[in-house]
């Protein structure tokens, strides 16, 4: 869809195919993606062997800072929901000081967030500058007919045939994200191979009761 440049910037980065910029910053709302894009420079890392690790800020606010001690020996760090280190001002500067190390070592580190890092009420100013001087680029929603393609290469990839008019049927009775949507997809790709049938309007209404 229209964040094909964010997309571009984040496959070149995995690829090394420059060594400019070396920290990006992905901001967008619920369901626009920003898990799964994140998830995916992780997993095309290590499909090309290039060192690298994936956290998610959410679950490190239990932990100690010493567990981001060392990351900046991979060549990748990818720290989802940055947005977390609000009102936890020994992580802000944990992580304050983690860029820092990553960009040093002359690595790459990419973080997704629910706001651009002004609106998120860190404390720490000197991340709010760290997080904002990367390279930000905003996620957009898909519209409905990105949805519904992007519904039918998933379906594709798990050997489900999902037709056209079913795929703009469910955009139409569930939550309009795409984690939502791909739940369903599952929940009808068991069902259906249970069945032995195939993914019809007729058989989604009975299958989720609608």
């Amino acid at each position: 869809g229209d964040n094909g440049q964010g997309v571009q910037y984040l496959r070149e980065l995995v690829e090394a195919k420059f060594d400019s910029r070396h920290f990006c910053y992905g901001v967008g709302g619920a369901g626009t993606g920003k898990k799964h894009l994140v998830h995916t420079v992780s997993e095309s890392a290590v499909s090309q062997n290039v060192p690298d690790i994936y956290l998610d800020m959410k679950a490190l606010l239990s932990l100690s800072v010493e567990c981001v001690a060392g990351l900046e020996q991979y060549q990748i760090v990818c720290l989802d929901n940055i947005h977390f280190v609000a009102s936890h001002p020994h992580w802000q500067q944990a992580i304050f000081d983690l860029i820092n190390r990553v960009l040093e070592a002359g690595h790459y580190i990419v973080f997704s967030a629910s706001g651009l890092p002004k609106t998120l009420n860190i404390e720490l100013k000197d991340l709010v500058s760290r997080l904002d001087w990367g390279l930000n680029f905003l996620l957009k929603a898909l519209t409905d007919e990105q949805l519904i393609e992007a519904l039918i290469i998933k379906a594709t990839a798990k050997g489900l045939k999902l037709p056209k008019e079913v795929a703009s049927f469910l955009i139409k009775h569930f939550r309009r994200d795409m984690s939502s949507l791909v739940s369903v997809l599952e929940q009808l790709d068991e069902r259906s191979l249970k069945a032995q049938k195939n993914l019809t309007i007729p058989f989604v209404k009975a299958e989720l009761k609608l």
